[in-house]
């Protein structure tokens, strides 16, 4: 259940993944939450193109894609271009649920890590979570 008091048709996510089916299972996963706008990148390069266009609200991205994968968005967002675009809450998905590879996202900057394979479920309480923080950030400023 989605809490009243988050309007979820006004986000904008962009779900960056190297797999296909699985940027559109996540998209179905959002849109059948009421999520907004839906964007997919098949990697960060693309996905760093989209955003110099309009800088969405919440990424999914995969940890690891064979062109550029999710370490390399983060660092883009997070270190190599500091004050380039506002803070964007990014959410890892990986396969790999050892501690090295969550302890590395959350090093680099990740704001929450989904395991796959995933429920719809999950993909909204990560949602709802990093829209929390946003939120808790925003009024502690």
């Amino acid at each position: 259940m989605v809490p009243s008091s988050v309007d979820l048709t006004t986000l904008d996510i962009l779900v960056v993944d190297d797999n296909e089916f699985l940027r559109k299972l996540i998209g179905a996963i959002l849109e059948s939450f009421g999520v907004g706008s839906i964007r997919q990148a098949d990697c960060a390069d693309a996905a760093l193109r989209q955003i110099e266009q309009q800088v969405p609200d919440i990424i999914f991205s995969d940890w690891v894609m064979p062109q550029s994968g999710g370490l390399a968005l983060l660092r883009a967002l997070r270190r190599d271009n500091p004050g380039k675009w506002p803070r964007i809450p990014v959410i890892v998905i990986s396969g790999h649920a050892t501690e090295d590879y969550v302890a590395q996202a959350i090093g680099e900057g990740a704001d929450s890590y989904v395991v796959k394979p995933f429920t719809a479920k999950t993909i909204m309480e990560h949602v709802l979570k990093v829209v929390a923080q946003e939120e808790e950030a925003y009024y502690l400023e």
